[in-house]
């Protein structure tokens, strides 16, 4: 009978920990009810509505298929250990996994759009900032490199007050049904006949999403989603409720150039400036450049290309102020721009151009189940062109695959080892990489850099 008693206890607290066991969320107008991203500066919503427009949601099973790989790392994606058991357990370790993104901070999330990111980077004295998660459930194929999500989790980490803070709280930890995620698919494939961000509107509007009582929004209305932190700017008609757009773009010979679009007009008179930083943490200012009566334009810098530096705009301090005022932040600079690494067509590995101090780089991943990689890869090489046209016996240099070096990487992605070179071509525009197998027998090749902009 003891042993009965015991037995019976024990699958009770397994069965505790399923999916069945969280609340769940079945459509847009539920998400009003929870405290998931839902004010400004909590970005889980945008999160949420990224996420989906990045995967292919089934129309008629309970699966998900992405253009990413969450096991790899990308967006910021990292391994989640549910030591605490709090998710349900994992049948088949294996082959099952979770996976977290959302934490901003990360330098491999600085490839997430900047609507998602943009409150982080300009709520710098808010504990809420970061706060928000998602978490995936990862399933292998047997005998297949292929992959699906079947379950997707909406939480928050625990407030910074709080002793357990940084960690996940299970009572704000929810189950977001496939009901939802078509409903989110459905909205974002009707608003894209207009633009990308209007399916972000209608979202947020939908989810309740809160604005602060700013001045602006009683001219902006919903479209103050978009801009609660304009610090000190009269904005005083619709004509100023404009998408902001802050940010580092490659230019010639390693170099950048700090750009900048859509400035408001009731700004234009205060004598703002563009400034390049380190990165977020930085107060050493590396350049600046006036932006004059120019709502939107570009400044060359002759500072090399590299991860995490940020463009800043302020307001020229007059002879009364200490230090200039800033006013917005742009997203910390991705040395990968945002381009997630491509697979070796039949290879459980795949490549990735990224830039560094100036130079043209890359990244190899390769699984770790791909155990005989440099028997397979004796003969492989990785080489760098100016630009897309060119044939594969025009690179500009090259380097042996089993000659990158093994990176020290985050215990976040432990399904895969990362290699780097780092080569001296200078990173500039139409920049690519290819990986050839055997002389020139190619299998992969990056986009040109700086195809996206």
């Amino acid at each position: 009978m003891a042993w009965q008693t015991l037995h019976c206890y024990f699958l009770l607290v397994l069965s505790g920990s399923t999916a069945s066991s969280f609340p769940t969320i079945d459509a847009i107008r539920d998400l009003r009810g929870i405290w998931f991203g839902n004010i400004f500066p909590r970005h889980g919503l945008h999160l949420l509505y990224w996420f989906v427009d990045q995967s292919d949601v089934s129309s008629n099973y309970e699966t998900i298929q992405t253009n990413f790989d969450p096991a790899r790392g990308d967006y910021g994606f990292g391994y989640y250990s549910n030591n605490d058991s709090f998710l349900p357990v994992l049948t088949n370790p294996k082959r099952e996994a979770y996976y977290s993104v959302g934490d901003i901070s990360k330098k491999n999330s600085w490839g997430l759009p900047e609507y998602v990111t943009e409150s982080y980077y300009n709520s710098l004295k808010s504990g809420d900032r970061n706060r928000d998660r998602i978490i995936v459930r990862v399933v292998q194929a047997n005998g297949s490199n292929e992959f699906k999500l079947d379950k997707v989790f909406v939480t928050q980490l625990h407030p910074l007050n709080d002793n357990q803070a940084n960690m996940i709280d299970p009572n704000h930890t929810y189950l977001v049904t496939f009901d939802l995620l078509r409903e989110i698919q459905t909205l974002q494939v009707l608003s894209r006949r207009n633009d990308t961000l209007a399916g972000l509107e209608e979202f947020l509007t939908q989810a309740g999403y809160q604005t602060c009582p700013t001045p602006e929004f009683r001219v902006c209305s919903s479209k103050s989603i978009r801009f609660q932190k304009l610090q000190m700017v009269d904005i005083k008609t619709v004509d100023d409720c404009v998408f902001l757009k802050l940010d580092v773009q490659p230019a010639m010979n390693g170099y950048l150039k700090m750009s900048w679009s859509k400035l408001p007009k009731s700004i234009m008179d205060l004598n703002m400036v563009v400034a390049l930083f380190n990165d977020d943490t930085s107060t050493n200012m590396l350049a600046k450049s006036p932006v004059g009566n120019e709502t939107s334009g570009t400044s060359d810098v002759t500072v090399a290309l590299t991860s995490g530096l940020q463009v800043r705009l302020l307001k020229q301090k007059s002879l009364w102020d200490v230090m200039e005022k800033e006013i917005w932040r742009g997203a910390e600079f991705d040395s990968s721009y945002s381009l997630i690494p491509v697979s070796l067509k039949g290879y459980d590995a795949s490549l990735q151009l990224y830039a560094k101090d100036g130079y043209a780089c890359g990244r190899l991943f390769v699984k770790t189940s791909f155990v005989d990689w440099k028997e397979v890869f004796y003969k492989s090489w990785v080489g760098f062109y100016s630009g897309n046209s060119l044939n594969n016996n025009k690179y500009y240099t090259f380097q042996w695959a089993v000659s990158f070096t093994k990176q020290s990487w985050s215990e976040e992605i432990p399904a895969y080892d990362v290699y780097v070179y780092e080569s001296r071509m200078a990173i500039a525009p139409g920049v690519q990489a290819r990986f050839m197998m055997s002389k020139y027998n190619e299998v992969a090749r990056t986009a040109a850099w700086g195809s996206q902009t």
